[in-house]
């Protein structure tokens, strides 16, 4: 008889009833009906909510996986992926690279970040105000439009030291390089001609 069939009070395992399929009644059990399983319609499911039979009820609901459950990454910027109140929570890669004069961005196809100098000069890792001069050797210049991470070489101008026969020009060595030339030159002395210069000096022709 099915109504000595033990039920253990979850609607979803199905009703317990008396197999009678033998004919010797001493070998008859009791077996769940298959087909009063409750089989839940998982098509709505997602990572973090399932549809799961409420044993109470023996009706099918979604309900969302337990906080943590590991989930899909968005993509290779996330570093963590884990499931919260039903959803899928990402936390994306942190790529700040402490500079005030980057804007540090990731990669999504390869999770590597990005940082692109968009204020001044970032120059052995610090952040230079664009047209600022070298503090020890005035020959450099953070000039952005140039090189954004390294020191520029500002014109050669700036080293005029107003002798016609020196070369000059900056370098990054040191501030001013003042290199001796043979150029055409006035001594000042009416009577000569052809003046030059030699060794640093203008010397008569």
């Amino acid at each position: 008889d099915t109504s000595d069939c033990e039920d253990d009070g979850d609607l979803c395992n199905g009703i317990p009833v008396c197999d009678t399929s033998d004919a010797n009644p001493v070998r008859w059990v009791c077996a769940v009906d298959p087909t009063s399983v409750v089989q839940c319609d998982h098509s709505e499911d997602s990572e973090c909510r399932r549809s799961r039979c409420i044993p109470k009820t023996g009706i099918c609901a979604l309900t969302d996986e337990p906080n943590g459950v590991p989930c899909a990454p968005e993509d290779a910027c996330t570093a963590a992926a884990e499931c919260r109140a039903g959803d899928c929570a990402h936390t994306p890669r942190d790529c700040d690279d402490g500079h005030s004069c980057t804007a540090d961005t990731c990669d999504t196809d390869t999770g590597e970040c990005v940082s692109v100098v968009f204020r001044g000069c970032l120059v052995d890792g610090r952040c230079v105000p664009a047209q600022a001069v070298h503090a020890t050797n005035t020959c450099l210049q953070c000039r952005p439009s140039e090189d954004a991470e390294t020191w520029s070489l500002r014109p050669d101008t700036i080293c005029d030291d107003a002798d016609p026969c020196t070369t000059d020009r900056c370098t990054r060595q040191s501030s001013c390089a003042h290199t001796p030339n043979d150029a055409p030159c006035d001594d000042g002395d009416e009577c000569t001609e052809e003046d030059h210069c030699a060794g640093g000096s203008c010397r008569p022709g």
